[in-house]
């Protein structure tokens, strides 16, 4: 099945190189034994990173051609880097022959590079998860992700087009609006992670109009609040951007996102330990319990499973030696500040029918078939998924009968 797509990476359908070359690329390649000048480095640079866009672009041609569905979710996204990419590179072919060749060209191939390696980067990554995604390696989990964010962001009006696929860890790309879902996390109890990297796309892309007497303008409020946090690119401003991701996934999931974090993700030994990139699972922690405290107002959690799951934090954590304090003051300001941006500009998205959640776990229980599921919806499934299962966590038998159930709702709901 994947003999087209491999064989399409070396040729075109008839078989021919895959880029021609212009006239002024061709008189200026130097002949075997001939003197090499700068300029002809310059010009064969040029003809390799168009040659290589030229293999990505048919190969994206190949996959397009097998699910157009699929490629469509991120066709524009990536119709922009190759014209970015192609347009820099035609700048550079046009700077050879002009005085200071040398040093213009050499800084547009320089530009051309970067750009086409963001490509090639996320291009590679869309390829590989098509494919996995149409050999079944991913169990079907990619698609219900992929329903899953699509609800959020219709919720939240945030025209969100991409897709789902499987990497070494989860991460979301932000040139073609890829979220990478961890190999092999495939099971119903790792779904709500997508939506904490969903939360990495809605922060930029939540915009608000502001107004200055007759002046009407617009701004992005939550990376304003970043860059007042802290220097942009710091730690203080990586983590700032993960508690903003946690508090949206407890914001439009509920409980599920708490549970599926608390009991999978975190090494609880390690709890206070932070990267440049990461806070600590402590103060992630700090972020989610209150985040969670707040939607109770909404009808999105109880306050019995904020407590339970503030309990349970407590319970499976180890002593460590020199443990750090979380600053819990700084982090509750922040989650005010993200929570009410968040009720500012994505109501809509806002987890509130947790009791829908308590109705269906006996639906979950049992190995029967599904009544109707009028007025359910996928964070519904999700959260009764996880309060069938706290009641037994050590259950084998019982988990797989209501992960088995929760993934037969989960294709059938909203």
């Amino acid at each position: 099945m994947l003999a087209p797509i491999v064989s399409a990476l070396f040729a075109n359908q008839e078989g021919m190189p895959l880029v021609e070359l212009g006239a002024s690329a061709r008189r200026r390649t130097p002949v075997a034994g001939g003197a090499m000048t700068h300029t002809d480095a310059l010009s064969l640079g040029v003809m390799e990173v168009r040659e290589q866009i030229a293999r990505v672009k048919v190969s994206l041609a190949a996959i397009a051609a097998e699910d157009g569905a699929l490629y469509e979710r991120v066709e524009a996204r990536l119709d922009e880097l190759v014209v970015k990419s192609e347009g820099k590179l035609a700048a550079a072919e046009r700077e050879l022959g002009t005085a200071d060749a040398n040093g213009t060209a050499s800084r547009e191939l320089r530009q051309a590079r970067e750009a086409a390696r963001l490509l090639f980067r996320e291009s590679f990554a869309f390829i590989e998860g098509a494919l996995s995604r149409r050999e079944g390696l991913d169990g079907g989990l990619c698609e219900l992700a992929d329903k899953l964010l699509d609800s959020v962001s219709s919720k939240a009006e945030l025209n969100w087009r991409g897709l789902t696929i499987l990497a070494e860890t989860s991460f979301y790309g932000e040139a073609a609006d890829v979220i990478r879902l961890k190999y092999p996390e495939l099971s119903i109890w790792h779904l709500p992670i997508a939506v904490h990297e969903f939360g990495h796309f809605a922060n930029p892309a939540i915009k608000r109009k502001t107004r200055q007497g007759p002046v009407w303008s617009s701004d992005y409020p939550v990376e304003t609040i970043l860059d007042r946090e802290a220097k942009r690119d710091s730690k203080h401003w990586f983590h700032a951007h993960e508690f903003f991701a946690d508090v949206f996934a407890v914001y439009a999931l509920g409980p599920a996102y708490a549970y599926s974090t608390l009991l999978l993700r975190p090494d609880t030994g390690a709890r206070s330990s932070e990267s440049p990139y990461h806070p600590s699972w402590d103060d992630r922690y700090s972020v989610i319990v209150a985040t969670l405290g707040r939607i109770v107002g909404h009808g999105g959690a109880s306050q019995a499973i904020v407590d339970d799951v503030a309990r349970r934090w407590a319970a499976v954590r180890s002593p460590e030696p020199a443990q750090a304090t979380p600053d819990t003051k700084r982090i509750r300001r922040l989650v005010d500040k993200f929570y009410a941006i968040l009720d500012e500009n994505l109501a809509g998205v806002r987890h509130s029918t947790f009791g829908t959640a308590q109705q269906i776990v006996p639906l979950l229980v049992v190995d029967k078939p599904l009544p109707p599921l009028d007025s359910v919806t996928m964070p519904d499934v999700l959260n009764a998924a996880w309060l069938a299962r706290i009641g037994d966590l050590d259950n084998a038998r019982r988990t797989a009968v209501i992960e088995r159930q929760a993934l037969a709702a989960c294709g059938v709901v909203a």
